[in-house]
């Protein structure tokens, strides 16, 4: 679990249009960490949700994904919206590390 975000490079995976996302970026952004929110929806689209975080040190990447705001991961947040079959949405966890933790037999 990541203590310390001050100075962390996180993307947020989905700014949406319900708050979900608005609210991660802002508290992460307030904590200092070094934010990046993606989504595939435009600017156009998101007006509102990007007016909520007006003043924060927060990096917008609209209109798609780019795999090179994923690497390397310190932490990356998908909101619960964006489907796990846009392109390479997967690869921004190493590949050794599993998706989930094994059962323990």
């Amino acid at each position: 679990m990541l203590t310390n975000l001050r100075s962390k490079k996180i993307t947020v995976m989905g700014l949406g249009r319900f708050g979900g996302g608005v609210g991660v970026a802002r508290w992460l952004a307030e904590q200092g960490a070094r934010v990046t929110v993606t989504d595939t929806a435009c600017a156009a689209e998101l007006a509102d949700s990007i007016a909520k975080l007006e003043g924060l040190a927060i990096t917008f990447k609209l209109g798609g994904h780019d795999l090179a705001d994923f690497l390397p991961p310190q932490c990356d947040l998908w909101s619960p919206t964006p489907q796990l079959t846009r392109p390479r949405a997967s690869t921004s966890r190493p590949p050794s590390r599993p998706a989930s933790p094994s059962p323990r037999r």
